[in-house]
């Protein structure tokens, strides 16, 4: 249940990285009356775009999708410090670095074990140690 979570929270989020990688490849440029982001040019645009791709296509493959969290959640701090420069609350791209995260660790349960986490009592250091006692 939890690798279908993982897996539904991380299609979702490759569309919706795909989606703006596809606004800023082909809609930049109509959005004249929109100031570019942090003064960018349309080509500097078009090349994040591309970046933004790349970084969800190593977080849709399994054996790629932690370093395409830290990619992504390296994209998404760009997006919060652009935001917070035109003076735009940087919530929403938070909450996507956040879920970002979550996708990967539902799909992968060892990502919970690697920073302290787990689903269950099992996988803590006390009940390792527990069975280590009771096993002598």
């Amino acid at each position: 249940m939890m690798k279908a979570v993982g897996w539904v929270l991380v299609v979702l989020l490759t569309l919706l990285f795909f989606s703006s990688a596809c606004f800023k490849w082909f809609f930049a440029e109509s959005g004249a009356d929109h100031p570019a982001p942090l003064g960018l040019s349309l080509a500097s645009i078009r090349v994040i775009g591309v970046g933004e791709v790349v970084c969800a296509l190593i977080y849709l493959l399994p054996k790629t999708s932690v370093l395409g969290a830290i990619l992504l959640t390296g994209y998404m701090g760009g997006a919060i410090a652009s935001h917070l420069h035109d003076g735009e609350s940087p919530v929403p791209q938070v909450v996507i670095a956040i879920v970002v995260w979550l996708g990967c660790a539902f799909r992968q349960p060892e990502v919970f074990r690697i920073v302290g986490g787990g689903f269950s009592s099992s996988n803590s250091p006390t009940s390792d140690a527990a069975k280590l006692n009771s096993e002598s």
